[in-house]
């Protein structure tokens, strides 16, 4: 399995957009919380074989404990079939589809606690099987928005995505990948909206590193 953790995220964009109760569906999972509890991050994973995979980790950044009972959100694909196809179909929890309904769809809710992290994937195949395979440009999941078209392997079967299960601490996640600690700097520390500016990037840990002349590097915004 590779795999890879995005810190700084996205390579347009991730957007993870918080907003107004009164005017959007509370996408967080949570019924007693808001999108704007939480703070999400992504991993990429690879394999193994032909699958590839998307984990969510939301974590509860609030001061109180977060239930999560709310109703159950697939995410959005862009775009969602292949020309003269119908929609790429999702499937909650698909490694339970032969348990009878009941049983695949009350799971019991989970109990985040502040600083704790709640996971969902994402996974489909990416070699064609019995269908033609989508190429992403984006996916919206929850209150989040992944614009990240470089990173999406080709999604080539049905779109499984799991209930929400307690993560363990970061500390004992396996093969996970670091990405080094960069330090951001530009000549100003405000700008106008649209303004172009530089940006200089160190590394932290560059003392005999090998550094791309041209790294790519990805944007995690958080609306306020």
């Amino acid at each position: 399995m590779i795999r890879g953790r995005l810190v700084i995220a996205i390579g347009g964009l991730l957007l993870a957009s918080l907003c107004a109760q009164a005017q959007f569906p509370n996408l967080s999972g949570s019924s007693n919380c808001t999108a704007a509890d939480f703070v999400a991050n992504f991993d990429f994973a690879t394999g193994p074989g032909d699958t590839y995979t998307l984990v969510i980790n939301k974590r509860n950044v609030s001061s109180h404990a977060c239930v999560f009972d709310g109703p159950v959100y697939g995410p959005s694909l862009a775009p969602d079939r292949v020309e003269g196809e119908p929609p790429v179909p999702l499937c909650y929890d698909c490694k339970n589809r032969g348990l009878p309904p009941a049983q695949r769809w009350l799971d019991p809710p989970i109990t985040v606690k502040s600083g704790q992290v709640a996971r969902q994937t994402i996974r489909w195949r990416t070699k064609p099987q019995n269908a033609k395979c989508l190429q992403l440009d984006w996916i919206s999941v929850g209150s989040g928005l992944l614009v990240v078209p470089s990173l999406f392997k080709p999604v080539c079967s049905e779109v499984d995505f799991s209930p929400f299960t307690l993560a363990p601490s970061e500390e004992t996640l396996p093969d996970v990948v670091q990405v080094p600690a960069l330090k951001l700097a530009s000549a100003k520390t405000q700008y106008y909206e649209r303004e172009s500016f530089f940006l200089k990037v160190t590394r932290l840990d560059a003392v005999g590193a090998n550094i791309e002349p041209c790294p790519r590097l990805y944007l995690w915004h958080r609306s306020p």
